[in-house]
């Protein structure tokens, strides 16, 4: 049987050779489907433009309804895109700049921490529903789905320095459930709903606290790199990855025992941080303009993707695998990861005089070279 497929292949191979006009149809038949193909093909749409003079910060994003919220330094708003930022969604006024910004997929709310409290938005109608007044200075901010907790790491307003605390928000109230007393200088906070706890990271203490969702209490302080400021967790995995700004390193914990189990140099001073659970990658702002790729499986870098400017905001749609990141040149790029292939990503919005970037940036390499990870000592 195959003895006769390769004579039947060999025959019309012959008579494509011996008749030159037979094969040229050939291949302007391929050509023609490749046209058509390349016709079909949608094209990669433009970005949205941002308001005249506004800079792109803080981003969050709402993986039911695919929208990401985008906060706005100068007009001190949050600019609502589509998920495949495509188009601009409208814009919402707030009354103060935006500090941190968190969204309930649940309940469709987002909460930004503003200087004075709290801000809930309504995504239904593009409205601020309340403002949680608070008599502390709010910074970062995170939600449990699961619970409807939300979590506002803040400091005394008389003070620029010092021991803060994690105010517990009841987000059916809109009320104050609890403040927690942590470490010095909290910044970033983020939740294991899985687990029901909850991680703050200390960049005046070099540490980060573990709290329990349930109770509300302290469970653990773990010791850390220098000068910790964000913190993302990889619920799958029961993985916590700190960022120590000054230490140019990435300190992985245990979520199960509460300890470090190793280190991850990275070359530049790393901050925002997000996981992608369905692949198990760690993307990491190395403060020098790239996003540095890491395998969560090896602790190991995969490669590193250019943004031009510092990042300033980061989350990771964990339905789609859309990574989006604000930069410090007015831009806001999607990194598309795939399981199987190097994340590929485009500049979705634009703001004025953002300069020019390569439109569709992939990874400078494919390397699996370790980043001379190290246990804790």
């Amino acid at each position: 049987m195959l003895t006769d497929w390769h004579d039947r292949l060999e025959l019309r191979r012959l008579q494509l050779l011996r008749y030159p006009p037979a094969l040229g149809g050939v291949l302007l038949s391929l050509l023609a489907l490749v046209s058509i193909a390349l016709l079909a093909w949608p094209a990669t749409p433009p970005p949205v433009p941002l308001p005249a003079l506004d800079i792109p910060s803080l981003v969050a994003v709402d993986p039911v309804a695919d929208r990401l919220f985008v906060s706005l330094e100068v007009s001190e708003g949050i600019l609502v895109l589509d998920g495949s930022g495509h188009r601009a969604l409208g814009t919402i006024a707030l009354a103060g700049l935006p500090e941190g910004i968190a969204v309930n997929p649940v309940t469709a709310h987002v909460y930004v921490a503003l200087p004075n409290g709290v801000a809930v938005l309504a995504e239904s109608t593009a409205t601020v529903l309340s403002t949680v007044v608070l008599d502390q200075r709010p910074s970062g901010i995170a939600v449990n789905p699961d619970t409807n907790r939300i979590y506002v790491t803040a400091q005394p307003l008389s003070a620029s320095h010092g021991a803060g605390a994690v105010i517990v928000l009841d987000g059916e109230r809109d009320t104050v459930a609890a403040a927690v007393p942590v470490g010095l200088d909290p910044v970033g906070v983020a939740v294991n709903p899985r687990t029901n706890r909850v991680y703050v990271a200390n960049a005046g203490g070099d540490s980060v606290t573990v709290l329990a969702g349930s109770t509300n209490t302290v469970l653990a302080t773990v010791a850390v790199g220098h000068f910790p400021t964000h913190l993302s967790v990889n619920a799958a995995t029961n993985r916590v990855y700190v960022s120590n700004r000054n230490e140019g390193t990435v300190s992985v914990l245990d979520g199960d025992r509460n300890v470090t189990l190793t280190t991850i140099r990275i070359d530049g001073s790393p901050d925002e941080l997000g996981v992608d659970e369905a692949t198990n990658r760690i993307y990491v702002d190395n403060g020098q303009g790239s996003l540095i790729v890491v395998d969560g499986s090896t602790n190991r870098v995969r490669t590193a993707l250019p943004v031009g400017r510092t990042i300033e905001g980061m989350t990771v749609d964990p339905g789609t695998g859309r990574v989006y990141a604000s930069a410090g040149n007015n831009t806001v790029w999607m990194f598309q990861d795939r399981r199987f292939r190097l994340p590929q990503g485009r500049v979705i919005a634009v703001g004025y005089s953002a300069p020019a970037i390569s439109p569709n940036p992939t990874g400078s390499c494919s390397c699996e070279r370790p980043l001379q990870s190290t246990p804790p000592d």
